[in-house]
């Protein structure tokens, strides 16, 4: 009996699998200690699947959303195939709308592997999706979600600094990985450092705005400074190109760093 039920399972498509509950020896679930929500962990001999449970009622409430994905991702793969170049552009099928970016998030942009990050509009709510493995192919998407909340926990004592909005994670033996947390609209903190440089005392005079400078430049690395020293230990490639600093809230975002033993 329990052999027929992982392969009825192993069939299920993660829309499938993130709405049934499994058999108590077939999953495991993890209870974490939040102030938001759990987070759920399933996982069979050939899958693993992720996700809080906000996630798990907003796909239910929008059943079509990861079809539609996994139909206009067929449809991007088949043009990148025959062209081996970036499909940039916004693609809309029935209420959502899913928009190819690159690793800077630009939707014209061509940084990084071809085609591995989207833009997912739905139901009021926008998502990053993410369907390459993280550092050096290493950290797939349950792993990555399983580093996001750790770095949540090393970080939470923290002023003005969060880990991106983790919300799903799936990854199989055949190589899929999909991982998705909520968009952040901001700009990378490296890229925000650079353009705080020419307007410091030292580049640019001693003038009242360079001084303002001067103090929002300290003040960015300072807290770079003591995220790096929080994970440092735990994670790999912690540095300002993986951290977003939001300008409207004054918060740096934390996203696509991994823990260094990481399991596949």
């Amino acid at each position: 009996m329990q052999v027929l039920v992982v392969q009825w399972i192993e069939r299920l498509t993660p829309n499938e699998l993130i709405q049934v509950r499994l058999p108590a020896r077939t999953q495991m679930i993890m209870n974490i200690e939040s102030s938001e929500e759990n987070f759920t962990l399933k996982k069979t001999p050939h899958r693993q699947l992720a996700y809080v449970e906000s996630f798990k009622k907003f796909v239910s409430t929008h059943p079509h959303l990861i079809l539609s994905f996994k139909k206009i991702e067929k449809e991007i793969e088949s043009k990148v195939k025959e062209n081996g170049v970036f499909v940039n552009g916004t693609f809309e099928e029935k209420d959502y709308k899913i928009t190819a970016i690159d690793s800077t998030g630009s939707s014209e942009g061509q940084s990084g592997p071809l085609n591995a990050y989207f833009k997912v509009q739905a139901g009021g709510e926008i998502f990053f999706v993410k369907r390459i493995p993280g550092y050096f192919k290493q950290g797939r998407g349950v792993s990555e979600f399983a580093s996001m909340q750790r770095a949540k926990e090393l970080l939470k004592d923290l002023d003005n600094v969060e880990v991106v909005d983790f919300q799903f994670g799936y990854q199989d033996k055949k190589d899929a990985t999909y991982f998705v947390s909520k968009w952040e609209e901001g700009e990378l903190l490296e890229k925000y450092l650079e353009r705080l440089l020419p307007t410091t005392s030292s580049k640019a005079g001693n003038t009242e705005i360079s001084l303002i400078a001067d103090h929002e430049y300290e003040r960015i690395r300072k807290i770079r400074n003591e995220i790096i020293k929080k994970l440092f230990v735990e994670f790999k490639d912690v540095s300002a190109h993986n951290m977003i600093y939001c300008l409207n809230t004054k918060k740096v975002i934390v996203f696509d760093i991994h823990k260094r033993c990481v399991e596949e």
